[in-house]
């Protein structure tokens, strides 16, 4: 005996999903639980920055964050580590600054701070002796005045206080705040 097919539910209207989306609200997680995924592979590195493969960077996906995100249903940039969007210093809007969020811990409990952040940045993402795909992304290409000349230049990062961290462009960058996603 045959048992007659159902058809699919269709998918929720868009604006259905858009009000779920914009009424989400993040919940700090408790110590503790599992987190099961089925990675096909082992991951190389538990460094994000360090992570040359889809299996490493999916599963490290899940543990580390970057200052803003991209809101996957409205694309809008959106504060993640970060306590709100990155300030201007300066009428230029060359140099920014980022408060952190103040009730983000590392595994081990301790609070992220500005320390961290210049850290990331400065001793691994910028430092040529490891290797990192992240580094190109926050190298911009300039042109030298005097020589006509390609020159690679580097965002400055550094700590104002033990949540803020300013960062100082080399030209105004477009990208800048999508490079903020960088995992810290």
């Amino acid at each position: 005996e045959s048992v007659p097919a159902t058809a699919p539910s269709p998918p929720p209207p868009v604006e259905q999903v858009q009000a779920a989306a914009e009424s989400f609200q993040y919940r700090r997680g408790v110590h503790g639980g599992e987190l099961r995924l089925n990675l096909g592979d082992d991951p190389q590195t538990f460094n994000m920055v360090l992570s040359t493969d889809a299996v490493t960077s999916t599963l490290l996906g899940w543990l580390y964050e970057g200052l803003l995100t991209r809101n996957r249903v409205t694309y809008e940039l959106e504060p993640r580590l970060a306590a709100a969007m990155p300030e201007p210093v300066d009428e230029a809007g060359l140099v920014w600054e980022v408060t952190l969020r103040d009730d983000v811990t590392w595994f081990d409990g301790e609070p992220l701070t500005a320390d961290d952040v210049v850290f990331t940045m400065n001793r691994i993402v910028y430092n040529n002796d490891i290797p990192t795909s992240s580094r190109f992304a926050w190298q911009l290409e300039d042109t030298d005045p005097a020589t006509g000349r390609p020159v690679v230049r580097q965002v400055k990062v550094e700590r104002v206080d033990r949540f803020r961290v300013r960062y100082t462009l080399p030209f105004r960058w477009a990208y800048f705040f999508d490079t903020l996603g960088q995992e810290i």
